[in-house]
């Protein structure tokens, strides 16, 4: 809409053609007009600024959303965690000992050696490749490790073994089944 005075009328042409040049890579915002021939660039300009403020925020406000959400996920995850974790610790606190068959012939005579190597025990005598005498000179105490698997008493001997080693260690025989086998922390 031409004012009359030409100098005023120029003025709004080259605005008019700056903001349409600036703006002419820009994508479309639904609901505001850009620059038109009846419309006051800079008024275009605000528009679209605020539009753009306005899906900036709409933005930050959904990843923010989602952020709390990851948090709220994360964090019930950990404290499953944990609950699993303490459940695990007063399993094996448990005072057990193991009688299953199955389980102490998961147990091999190297399982066991390899144990008390580990923890400062000595080989104190062997009975013809039936079995060996093992001592741990700081607690004054004997084990004896079955080496023949097949022996019919076999996993009694295991289980037996366990029972000693849990009450040496002051543990659950679960725990030191678990810690020989390689499925324990110690």
């Amino acid at each position: 809409m031409p004012s009359g005075n030409p100098g005023l009328d120029g003025l709004r042409e080259r605005q008019r053609e700056a903001a349409k040049d600036a703006f002419a890579d820009l994508k479309p915002v639904p609901g505001i007009r850009m620059i038109s021939e009846d419309r006051d660039p800079w008024v275009a300009l605000e528009d679209a600024l605020t539009a753009a403020w306005s899906v900036r925020d709409e933005e930050l406000e959904r990843l923010h959303a989602e952020r709390e959400e990851l948090v709220a996920r994360l964090e019930a995850y950990q404290a499953m965690r944990d609950e699993s974790a303490t459940r695990a610790a007063r399993l094996l606190s448990l005072k057990v000992t193991i009688r299953d068959k199955r389980a102490a012939e998961g147990i091999t005579p190297d399982h066991m050696s390899r144990y008390l190597t580990k923890h400062q025990w000595t080989r104190k005598r062997c009975w013809d490749n039936s079995g060996e005498l093992w001592y741990h000179p700081a607690k004054d105490v004997d084990v004896f490790v079955p080496l023949q698997e097949e022996f019919v008493d076999y996993a009694e001997r295991v289980a037996d073994f366990l029972s000693a080693l849990a009450e040496v260690e002051d543990r659950s025989a679960l725990a030191v089944m678990l810690d020989l086998t390689g499925d324990g922390e110690k």
